[in-house]
């Protein structure tokens, strides 16, 4: 009995995990869509009245992809599904299974190299569409870079967040104003899971992205590369991380959380002294335009005065 035990434990794990497998295959099973699309990049899967809108998306989005894959590196990258959702009641549904926030417009499922997208027909007008795709390209792009590696969240959003270029002046507004308000995670906290307020949400990801962006700029290209090779071997995050930069994981993530301080103190002294260089030459302006108005009043005061005064003759 004793000996067929662990067997049989093995045997229960297994069906654990196959039944694990079968559900979430079956949740995110694709709508019975009978119209594809695709090129070398993706295949998309749409409801047949989405047509025009869905080969646009393919089209325009392909063109968008050489220069991520460019600016990241080459790899090996799976050609990724695009299922384009026909309502709002249908991406929903991937949302609500998904666990993503309410406003999400798209999502990545890197298992399945897989992008579930909203149609833009039901998004409001200024939704910057294409760059939440990049968002989620990139999602893929880094696990098939790293496919048998556990990465922290902080690492993704943050290199998912930097080669999307979202960062903008509001972003940076806000990240510095939450900094001032003490408002700084502990990223190592939420290596594995997402914050369940939505404010630190919010702060999560801003933070992530200054977490990545401070590493590229600590550390040469070569280092990155490097660690990028030994996460791509499947050596374990902590161990490549080590081994590249020199740091443990925890020590560098301490070392960021404190250069946040100073970088929120010179980006106020920056925009301080870039509204002084502003401000100061339109004082000048001013007063020299006040000093020219006061001078040709001075002098028409003077001209009138030289015409009234004639000067008497003697008798």
């Amino acid at each position: 009995m004793s000996y067929f035990f662990p067997k049989l434990m093995k045997v229960k794990k297994l069906l654990i995990w196959l039944l694990f497998f079968l559900v979430f295959i079956s949740v995110f099973t694709d709508p019975a869509y009978s119209e594809l699309s695709h090129n070398e990049y993706f295949i998309i899967s749409y409801d047949k009245s989405d047509a025009k809108i869905a080969q646009d998306i393919l089209q325009n989005f392909s063109k968008i992809v050489p220069e991520i894959n460019r600016e990241v590196g080459f790899y090996d990258i799976p050609v990724i599904q695009l299922v384009f959702t026909h309502s709002q009641k249908e991406f929903d549904k991937y949302v609500t299974l998904g666990k993503l926030p309410e406003n999400s417009i798209a999502m990545a499922i890197p298992m399945l190299s897989k992008i579930i997208l909203q149609n833009p027909k039901t998004l409001p007008p200024h939704t910057e569409f294409y760059k939440v795709l990049t968002h989620e390209y990139l999602h893929i792009l880094l696990h098939s870079i790293a496919l048998e590696v556990y990465l922290p969240l902080w690492f993704e959003e943050g290199f998912v967040q930097y080669y999307a270029k979202e960062w903008n002046i509001n972003r940076e507004v806000q990240f510095v104003t939450d900094a001032l308000k003490g408002n700084v995670l502990d990223l190592q906290s939420y290596s594995y899971h997402y914050p369940k307020v939505k404010k630190k949400v919010e702060i999560f990801y801003l933070q992530s992205y200054y977490t990545f962006r401070y590493l590229l700029k600590r550390f040469d290209k070569e280092k990155y590369y490097q660690f990028i090779d030994h996460i791509q071997a499947g050596q374990n995050f902590e161990t490549s991380f080590t081994k590249a930069f020199g740091i443990s994981v925890q020590s560098f993530l301490d070392a960021a959380r404190k250069s946040i301080s100073s970088h929120s103190v010179l980006a106020i002294l920056y925009s301080g002294f870039g509204l002084f260089w502003i401000i100061i030459p339109i004082l000048l302006l001013v007063s020299y335009m006040g000093k020219q108005r006061h001078r040709r009043k001075l002098e028409e005061k003077w001209e009138i005065e030289e015409t009234e005064y004639i000067p008497h003759e003697g008798i």
